[in-house]
């Protein structure tokens, strides 16, 4: 265990080299060993609070003189937060290069492992997506079926009811609520075709045979019934659902910056702050002024 370091102290490089170590053995079993003694910040949490307070008489400006006052206020504080920066640095020194190394034997140890990984998860996706591929074929099979008990013919576009009611290809991908809608919504369709079709040909029957002495019989109206639903999608090729751990989200990569509309768009101020700091102050749209700060030393 490592306590009670001061910015005098130093590590000597063999003791560093048994720390570290020890450390990496005890790594998971004592992962709250290595401690720091904070009350070592006792009395510079002190000055903070005493420079707090005199940075808050600060309220008003009356002449030079409380100019003169509050630069030195302001630059004792300034001193405070230095002195604190210093003695964080230096008492982290003697762990920073046993840090170093810890991060490195770890990174070294673990670096193989991502892509190892990766490869095995891409092995499971590749699983999961000729699946997936399957259950979609079937999918459109079962439905495909459906359409032709309705009395569609398949076509390069999807499907067609003598060339007068349509659906595409891409419907056949629908949810199964959706899918059910649009199943009734085509079963009416064509019985309302069908009746028009026979209502049609019934007076045009009744045409040819305007002078004859029996009036000609109607044609029968051909109605179709809905077919009955197909099994649940996820129940095709025998997996009740997908495989477990997969997961869909939506990602995206940018391929021309260009259509990207205005409002997804970041300036780059780093690029702009080095431009101006080079002297360059004409970028459009960037408005360049000079503003007073306050140096104390």
């Amino acid at each position: 265990m490592v306590t009670n370091a001061t910015p005098e102290q130093t590590v000597p490089e063999e003791k560093k080299e048994a720390l570290q170590v020890k450390l990496l053995e005890e790594v998971n079993d004592n992962p709250d060993e290595v401690k720091f003694d904070l009350r070592k910040f006792n009395k510079t949490e002190n000055q903070v609070l005493k420079a707090k307070a005199a940075l808050s008489t600060i309220q008003t400006i009356s002449g030079k003189e409380d100019v003169t006052v509050t630069l030195d206020i302001i630059k004792k504080a300034k001193q405070v937060t230095k002195v604190i920066e210093d003695k964080r640095k230096a008492l982290g020194e003697p762990f920073r290069e046993i840090v170093e190394k810890i991060n490195a034997k770890a990174k070294e140890i673990i670096s193989n492992l991502p892509t190892d990984i990766k490869r095995a998860e891409d092995v499971v996706l590749a699983y999961n997506e000729a699946e997936e591929e399957k259950r979609v074929k079937l999918v459109r099979e079962a439905r495909g079926a459906q359409l032709e008990t309705l009395g569609l013919v398949k076509t390069d576009a999807g499907y067609s009811y003598k060339e007068s009611i349509n659906i595409a290809m891409a419907r056949l991908d629908s949810d199964d609520k959706t899918w059910a809608g649009i199943v009734t919504y085509l079963t009416d369709q064509i019985n309302d075709f069908n009746i028009k079709e026979a209502a049609k040909k019934q007076k045009e029957a009744e045409a040819d045979n305007f002078f004859g002495e029996e009036l000609p019989s109607a044609p029968p109206v051909q109605v179709v019934e809905a077919p009955k639903p197909v099994k649940h999608v996820s129940s095709f090729g025998g997996s009740s659902s997908a495989v477990k751990g997969v997961t869909k989200r939506w990602t995206f990569s940018i391929e021309d910056p260009a259509l990207i509309p205005r409002e997804y768009l970041i300036p780059d101020e780093a690029k702009i702050r080095e431009e101006m700091n080079k002297g360059n102050r004409t970028i459009p749209g960037v408005k360049y002024e000079q503003k007073e700060s306050l140096t104390s030393r």
